[in-house]
């Protein structure tokens, strides 16, 4: 059965045997997406089932979602469900809660769909989006469609191969030669990019409207529903600030069968996530690059004058900076009293990191704070904070909501008060959904605000605060609260008794839900526990799993890393019971299997301005010593792993403190920065889609992303250098163990495995690359889970729990001879 019994309905069972891998990828059940209605009035949960997962669209396979019909009568609530259907990222709900937007396998890929919870009709679109996040305008679904040419977002990984393969089949057939062009020169031009459409869906009869040719992002609905800007990439441009072409905003005005242009900003490039309406859908806020100066710029377009005017910015003040790792260019704007508002870095600098955050290498000496544009011009309205300020919220009455030093703060017109009670210490403010890249939804509704904060007694929580009086009005375990509804007067709650989870809506209307993995309630799960270090002057916080029933002393131990992760408010998901990405990544199977796992803070600067390599083995060594120094870890018996850029975070460690770990596992790692710049993805491979992967690699992943290089590699060559760990390795002694997907191009695609495994191998190094045919970045097919789990388990049995001194008599070659005939 996919879905366990209600909580009280079965007896659980009294095996209390610790989990086996093979139960967790044939049996487990998981919880996806959750999410109340814009109303209230009704919520949506998808459960995965992992033995029925793969690659997209066959993960689709393994996922049900369920609706239920909050009601005020007793009893449980009516419940509509659908098999093979995922939500929609970002906002699956139509507003007024009738459909529910989502994906489903069709003729091997993944399709859009729209689902009638109320009387469970399923209407497949004909076109598919070019993005996952389909957007409600009122109650039709609006969306950019690729042109034909180009495989669109979400499709199998084996239909991209059928398209590989039918254009070789072509080859040696006719003759014209089977090419794909990609040029910036007049003598031998590339075609003109292909063009999609934007499209819009009539939810009820599933009829799609072409509203304009062109291939859209950032739509952004007006909150009246009746109007959305979007953003249409035009030409290649070097400097755009999103997909290697310069972007146009329209805004269009819904028809009773399509939509017309009601304004047009043609001199304006707008950033990914630079578009903002205001409460009443009269003004539009656009953060971009100004066409006749390429700065950076803030305008105000006034749809009823059909007016556009700039924001002038204080001397001194500097927009820009967005966060690493994401693709928009800006800190986050919006209105606050029916007045702009922005973040943007102030003209006096502060020691130490930007924020908080620590995550992707933010830059240092930055101080940024939060400004808008009052009635006497533009003016700071977070001087009086120490903190950089990061993100702000708008409050229905007006009020902006900030979090700084400590505490939630409402700002604007007057001054500034601290609406948080003392002693709860708040650390920032809680969204309400995925946000994807776009612009984050906070959680404030008319009379109150959830934070995420800090207990002395019970650690992280979410507290739900009343501004007008500062009275905490609710208190619960982060960890817990999955989402709110949007009066904040209702949570989703996932309750959790080792692998077995209950979800029920707590608060007005009270009620469990389902239970997953009811037969496993007995089970036992491994012990989490924190620990402290300090690195750099920096005090920081890890998380360490032991096994089972642990009794004390030394254990071999995995350490799990990944660069920029910020564990302070708790435990990634991986380390607890049911909620690992897969398998082969939960700490608690593999601390059932006789290991300590542990998870350090990571946090860096970025490379343009350190050696990220060097931090990143001195704060992964100072979370070992401190576990060491417990008596929980043997130092003699430490392995490393980690994906993506965990992967290149193994290689860095490994790079340059080899003598401390006796075996690492890299997966799908990037490990040469200056080879990464500019790989291609399939889809740019196949065709020219007008420079959108190719900027996206470059500047989008290594100049600007995790890493942060901050330019090419031919204007900073020793910085590329001194962030690789290829250039480093021959220092990189300890056996390591390489994978990637054949399918997964671009930054961190197999090539990046391939020449860093025989970079080793030219310098001595035992290694071992396995590539796994048919797979992408990440890897969900049970086939490949289960050899990874029975390799990586090989590998670190061989290296790892061989007694005090083993492995030192024993020659590497060897060792990696008797490693690779023991895998499967």
């Amino acid at each position: 059965m996919l879905i366990g019994a209600v909580a009280g309905q079965t007896c659980a069972s009294t095996d209390n045997r610790p989990m086996t891998f093979e139960e967790i990828l044939r049996d487990g059940e998981s919880l996806g997406d959750v999410r109340f209605s814009p109303t209230g009035h009704q919520f949506l949960a998808s459960v995965e089932a992992s033995a029925r997962g793969g690659g997209f669209p066959s993960k689709l396979t393994g996922i049900q979602t369920f609706a239920w019909m909050l009601s005020e009568r007793p009893g449980p609530p009516a419940r509509a469900g659908v098999k093979n259907f995922t939500p929609a990222p970002c906002d699956p709900w139509s507003p007024s809660g009738r459909f529910v937007a989502g994906f489903r396998p069709k003729d091997g890929e993944r399709r859009l769909v729209i689902w009638s919870p109320a009387n469970g009709k399923q209407t497949v679109l004909p076109n598919q989006p070019t993005t996952s996040c389909p957007t409600w305008v009122g109650e039709n679904l609006v969306f950019g469609t690729p042109p034909p040419t180009l495989p669109s977002a979400g499709a199998a990984y084996t239909h991209h191969l059928d398209y590989m393969r039918d254009r070789w089949a072509l080859a040696g057939r006719s003759d014209t030669a089977v090419v794909t062009v990609h040029s910036g020169n007049s003598a031998f031009p590339s075609a003109e990019p292909a063009e999609g459409a934007l499209l819009r869906a009539n939810p009820a009869t599933g009829r799609t409207y072409r509203l304009s040719a062109g291939t859209f992002h950032s739509i952004a609905p007006s909150p009246q529903g009746d109007a959305f800007a979007a953003v249409r990439l035009l030409e290649a441009d070097p400097a755009a600030l999103f997909g290697g072409r310069r972007g146009e905003l329209s805004v269009f005005r819904l028809t009773s069968n399509g939509a017309r242009v009601a304004y047009r900003l043609p001199d304006i490039d707008p950033d990914y996530a630079g578009v903002c309406w205001s409460a009443d859908g009269s003004r539009l806020l656009v953060a971009g690059r100004a066409r006749s100066s390429g700065s950076l710029v803030l305008t105000v377009v006034d749809l009823r004058a059909r007016t556009s005017r700039r924001i002038l910015i204080t001397d001194g003040v500097r927009l820009g900076q967005g966060r690493r790792g994401a693709y928009e260019a800006f800190r986050p704007i919006g209105w606050i009293q029916d007045r702009p508002a922005f973040i943007a870095m102030k003209p006096i600098s502060l020691p130490g990191p930007s924020d908080g955050h620590t995550d992707y290498g933010e830059g240092q000496n930055q101080s940024f704070g939060l400004f808008w544009d009052g009635p006497d011009g533009v003016r700071e309205l977070t001087a009086f904070v120490r903190q950089s300020v990061t993100a702000f919220a708008a409050g229905p009455s007006g009020d902006g909501y900030i979090v700084a030093d400590g505490a939630l703060w409402a700002v604007g017109a007057k001054s500034p008060r601290r609406v948080s009670p003392e002693q709860l210490t708040v650390s920032g403010l809680a969204v309400m959904r995925p946000t994807l890249g776009l612009p984050a939804t906070y959680a404030v509704a008319d009379d109150r605000v959830l934070v995420t904060a800090w207990s002395g007694e019970t650690g992280p929580v979410r507290a739900t605060i009343e501004p007008s009086s500062g009275r905490l009005l609710a208190i619960a375990p982060a960890i817990d609260a999955e989402a709110r509804s949007p009066r904040l007067d209702m949570a989703a709650r996932v309750f959790r008794t080792g692998w077995t989870q209950t979800l029920a809506i707590t608060g007005r209307r009270g009620q469990v839900l389902m239970t997953l993995n009811e037969s496993w309630r007995s089970r036992p799960s491994s012990e989490v526990r924190s620990l402290t270090y300090t690195s750099g002057g920096r005090r920081l916080k890890g998380w360490i799993v032991l096994p089972p029933g642990y009794a004390g002393g030394p254990l071999p131990t995995i350490v799990w890393v990944y660069g920029g992760q910020n564990l302070e408010l708790g435990p990634p998901d991986d380390a607890l019971p049911g909620l690992a990405t897969t398998p082969v990544f939960s700490g608690q199977l593999w601390a059932a299997r006789g290991y300590a796992v542990l998870y350090p803070s990571l946090p860096f600067q970025a490379a343009s301005g350190s050696d990220v390599s060097e931090t990143l083995a001195l704060e992964t060594l100072a979370a070992i010593d401190a576990a060491v120094d417990q008596g929980l870890v043997d130092r003699d018996r430490v392995g490393i792993i980690g994906h993506s850029f965990g992967g290149f975070t193994t290689a860095a460690v490994l790079s340059k403190r080899p003598d401390r770990f006796r075996a690492g596992i890299a997966m799908s790692g990037a490990f040469d920065f200056s080879a990464s710049w500019a790989e291609r993805g399939l889809a740019d491979e196949l065709i020219d889609p007008g420079n959108y992967a190719f900027a996206l690699e470059t500047r989008g992943y290594v100049e600007h992303g995790q890493i942060g290089l901050g330019g090419p590699p031919w204007a900073a060559p020793g910085i590329y250098d001194r962030a690789s760990p290829f250039f480093a390795v021959a220092q990189l002694k300890t056996p390591l163990l390489l994978t990637a997907g054949d399918l997964d191009l671009g930054s961190t695609s197999l090539l990046q495995s391939e020449r860093m495994y025989a970079a080793l191998r030219r310098n001595g190094n035992p290694a071992v690359l396995v590539r796994y045919w048919g797979q992408g970045h990440l890897q969900y097919e049970p086939a490949v889970v289960r050899d990874q789990w029975q390799r990586f388990g090989t590998w670190f049995d061989h290296y790892l729990k061989l007694p005090r001194g083993a492995a030192a008599k024993t020659s590497p070659a060897k060792e990696v001879e008797e490693a690779v005939a023991l895998a499967p």
